[in-house]
């Protein structure tokens, strides 16, 4: 098979698993290094039909100084658990309402970023999870991809060409 037909198809494949990427419930985060300290910020979406009550982030390192200067929304509650290392954020008079997205949650501490985890309970009992998620490329980085994408397309189509045989070619 020419490389350009399998080149197309893989195209074509991850065209089409792009939306199944996209999680329905998300809590991703944003780390600022400071002096000796990383400040980290974390917002939470839900995506999903049902509220969700509780968000745990697990595996976090032990110990009283690991979260400092822990702060949430005024409608939420943000406990440390320095025993097992797991940091809660729960409702207090509001929930992570199906379709919302809420940022303000975060804490200081002198561990830098790692990977991490996370699980919530809905309103129903039931359980979500998954990895944490990095801060969102800023825009200028998006743009930076989109030239090196859009300059493989152009080579791409370059390569393609000069190796198929025109139309007037076959017919001759």
């Amino acid at each position: 098979m020419p490389i350009c037909s399998r080149l197309t198809g893989l195209l074509a494949l991850a065209l089409l698993l792009l939306p199944a990427a996209r999680a329905q419930f998300t809590v991703q985060s944003t780390v600022t290094p400071g002096a000796g300290t990383f400040h980290y910020d974390y917002t939470i979406s839900n995506q999903t039909a049902t509220d969700v009550s509780s968000v745990t982030l697990e595996g976090l390192p032990l110990g009283a100084s690991t979260v400092l200067n822990l702060t949430a929304p005024a409608t939420f509650v943000a406990f440390f658990d320095t025993g097992l290392g797991l940091l809660t954020f729960q409702e207090g008079s509001a929930s992570f309402t199906a379709g919302s997205t809420v940022s303000g949650f975060g804490f200081d501490s002198s561990f830098g970023p790692g990977t991490s985890a996370f699980s919530a309970v809905d309103i129903n009992g039931g359980s979500l999870s998954g990895s944490t998620l990095s801060a969102v490329p800023e825009p200028a980085t998006n743009a930076l991809i989109g030239a090196v994408l859009a300059l493989g397309f152009v080579l791409w189509r370059k390569h393609c060409s000069a190796s198929s045989p025109s139309l007037a070619t076959i017919t001759s």
